[in-house]
C-alpha cells in the first residue's frame, strides 16, 4: 500500500485530474475507472473493488471531454503501487501525441482549479 517512500520516487508532479479511463488488463479484460490525478509519468486510477496485481502490465485509455469533442489517449503502463481503492500506474513509452494529450489535460485542470497551491506549484 501507500508509503511516504512511494511519494518520494515521483519524477514529475501529479495534478488532480478526473478523467474517464479504461484499463485493459489480461487477467480481467476491460475495467472502467477514473483517474484521481495524473502526471507526465503516470496516474492514480480508482478501480473500486477491482484489485490489480503489483507490477502488472496493462494498457490505459484516457478520455478528455470538452463541450464539443472527446479525445482519447492510449498508453502502455505498469502498476507501481496499490491503494485501498485503486492503483498507481507508470506510463511506458509516451509518444509525442500522448505527451500533448497529458499536458493539455493537466493544463486544463490547473486553469479550472480553485486550489491556489496547484496553480503556484505548476507555474513555469
Amino acid at each position: 500500500m501507500d508509503t511516504d517512500m512511494d511519494m518520494d520516487r515521483r519524477w514529475t508532479a501529479r495534478i488532480p485530474v478526473t478523467l474517464n479511463a479504461a484499463l485493459y488488463y489480461n487477467g480481467l479484460g476491460i475495467i472502467k475507472c477514473n483517474t484521481l490525478d495524473i502526471s507526465m509519468d503516470g496516474a492514480l486510477v480508482m478501480t473500486g473493488r477491482v484489485m490489480l496485481d503489483q507490477d502488472a502490465a496493462l494498457d490505459i485509455i484516457l478520455c478528455a471531454n470538452d463541450k464539443k469533442t472527446t479525445v482519447n489517449c492510449r498508453l502502455k503502463a505498469n502498476v507501481t503501487r496499490l491503494t485501498a481503492n485503486g492503483a498507481g500506474i507508470c506510463f511506458k513509452e509516451v509518444s509525442p501525441e500522448s505527451y500533448r494529450f497529458l499536458q493539455s489535460a493537466m493544463d486544463t485542470a490547473v486553469i479550472n482549479s480553485d486550489d491556489y497551491s496547484t496553480k503556484i506549484f505548476t507555474q513555469n
